[in-house]
């Protein structure tokens, strides 16, 4: 079974979870909502042709948005943000539990849950803590955005008044791509409260949206004091050129290459 979605060890395990996570829920369905009532007809009927098992999962996602999970105002948000802290930290880590129990063991009769493997534990829901409320509350904030539902702790929320709107994103007139650079989107603060959720589940380590958004939005940081000697170290090199201080060695395939008297000495 995937280590990521079933057996995550570390943070970077979670953080990539939530991340999945977040297309799924925010980005990828929504867009498959739209694609089905923009031409119902022909999108169920190239559904119907594929037969496979995802075709068949995408098709119970749309339902599910626009009939049994469908939001129509920020309350059924905020619902359907708690029933997914519910579906995801507490009623699939029963099932995780029941399936293999904290004394299951493998066929060569090893603990089954031995390193780096960690046993999970669901987790109960608590109002007085910040931390899940914060993700509850930016999750439906998002689920709002979605539907095009006006939401008060959004400053650029818009109000729909086109009575022939029929895509679920009209009231933005856009779908959530992620954007990890705009700390007031509630796109971190969704995917570091999926991850740190998580990580209780399994007792891994925590992590604040910083650092979350340093792994989650695969930034690699740039030192500046490094930045500007690599650059330093460029345009000396150019100098030397311009001062024909160059030394030119032939190759096999008669091009020349320029030797550095810097770095060749």
């Amino acid at each position: 079974m995937c280590t990521v979605h079933s057996f995550p060890h570390n943070i970077d395990h979670c953080l990539t979870w939530a991340r999945s996570e977040f297309e799924g829920l925010l980005e990828k369905t929504p867009a498959e909502v739209n694609a089905y009532l923009s031409s119902p007809v022909e999108y169920t009927n190239s559904m119907m042709s594929a037969g496979d098992a995802q075709a068949r999962d995408t098709l119970e996602r749309i339902v599910e948005c626009l009939d049994k999970e469908k939001c129509e105002n920020f309350q059924d948000c905020l619902t359907w943000a708690r029933l997914r802290f519910e579906d995801y930290f507490v009623n699939r880590v029963k099932q995780l539990i029941y399936t293999f129990p904290e004394d299951a063991a493998t066929s060569t009769g090893a603990p089954f849950w031995s390193a780096p493997k960690r046993f999970p534990r669901p987790l109960q829901y608590s109002s007085s803590d910040p931390s899940l409320l914060n993700f509850i509350t930016a999750t439906a904030i998002l689920r709002a955005e979605t539907f095009g539902i006006l939401c008060l702790k959004r400053k650029d929320a818009k109000i729909v008044t086109d009575e022939k709107a029929t895509t679920l994103t009209t009231a933005s007139d856009e779908t959530i791509q992620f954007e990890k650079d705009d700390d007031t989107n509630y796109h971190m603060d969704v995917i570091a409260g999926l991850a740190n959720m998580r990580a209780r589940n399994y007792s891994i380590p925590e992590v604040d949206k910083l650092k979350a958004k340093f792994i989650a939005g695969r930034i690699i940081p740039a030192i500046a004091t490094s930045t500007a000697m690599a650059t330093g170290l460029v345009c000396l090199e150019l100098y030397k050129v311009s001062m024909e201080d160059t030394k030119w060695k032939p190759t096999g395939t008669h091009l020349p290459t320029w030797r550095s008297p810097l770095l060749h000495g």
